[in-house]
């Protein structure tokens, strides 16, 4: 069970907040301001803070008065913190991609320093690289989802939704010390790691099921809820049994909680549960019908697929 691991309620020394970012962000462009206005560009300074300078921002503005909205860059972070950490049901991912684009380019923009001034310009860009790293995971496991559902699953996409340690404590509020502790080659870890890409040695990933199926343990992390509906497909005609075992995976995770949960709801052992994810279900109809109830599928469906392609 979630409560019995370690690692459980291991989060990062800060848990990220809207509010602090926004104060965070607030902060750092009125710095910015003043460096444009320190190259002679009061012009281009005024108008990235929207307000005349006087003799410097950061003395003579709060950084709540800054009016973020004008900002685009500071609507994308907005967006991305609501999507990655308060994610409802039918919340839109359209905009992810670019929205992690704009993120990218206000890290980037951030000067690293500001001498002189009390500004730590180093943490605002840490906290934005954090939630950029998070958006990133939201990202690519809304991409295995729809994967899962369209029966695309095999190896070529499965390297797609792999995983970096950074992603998941992101995505988890966690250290990346604590994740990197739980990954490994073999299967004594709760992690797998997989190869990582071509020139990229350093970089240590986990397969995007494995990583999702663990993360619905952890206290912070918040699934997506899904509607079953998108999956009625894959129930009726499953690629294999594998992927009928993700599709279940990934929609009790989702919409029900970690796999002892379901056990708990199904009244199975978490072992049997486990089982019917990671290899397939097995041949029974009268549990598969069960399970359908508890997912909200189409009973007659799933128990027909689990006839045909069980254990």
């Amino acid at each position: 069970m979630a409560m019995n691991d370690p690692s459980y309620g291991k989060t990062m020394g800060s848990l990220l907040t809207l509010s602090e970012l926004r104060q965070d962000l607030a902060t750092a462009i009125l710095a910015m301001g003043d460096l444009i206005h320190l190259i002679g560009r009061s012009d281009l300074a005024e108008q990235l803070v929207g307000a005349p300078q006087g003799l410097s921002y950061l003395d003579n503005m709060e950084p709540e008065a800054l009016d973020l909205t004008s900002l685009e860059a500071a609507q994308a972070m907005e967006r991305l913190y609501h999507v990655c950490f308060e994610p409802k049901l039918g919340m839109k991912l359209d905009a992810l991609g670019g929205d992690l684009l704009m993120l990218e380019g206000l890290i980037g923009a951030l000067p690293s320093e500001f001498p002189g001034e009390p500004v730590n310009l180093p943490r605002t860009k840490e906290r934005l690289r954090r939630l950029h790293s998070a958006g990133w995971a939201r990202s690519t496991i809304a991409f295995m989802t729809r994967s899962i559902a369209d029966g695309d699953i095999d190896e070529g996409s499965r390297r797609c939704w792999a995983l970096t340690v950074a992603e998941i404590a992101a995505i988890a509020q966690m250290d990346e010390r604590s994740v990197r502790n739980k990954v490994g080659p073999a299967s004594r870890t709760p992690l797998r790691s997989v190869p990582h890409p071509l020139g990229m040695s350093r970089l240590v990933q986990v397969d995007g099921f494995e990583a999702f199926g663990w993360l619905i343990g952890r206290r912070m992390f918040r699934p997506v809820p899904l509607d079953p509906g998108v999956f009625q497909k894959a129930v009726a005609s499953p690629v294999d049994r594998h992927h009928l075992g993700m599709v279940l995976g990934i929609l009790g995770w989702s919409n029900i909680g970690p796999t002892n949960y379901l056990a708990k709801r199904l009244g199975w052992m978490v072992g049997e549960v486990e089982g019917w994810i990671k290899h397939g279900p097995t041949k029974e109809e009268t549990k598969a019908r069960k399970l359908a109830g508890l997912l909200g599928l189409d009973p007659d469906a799933l128990a027909a697929s689990v006839v045909r392609l069980g254990r």
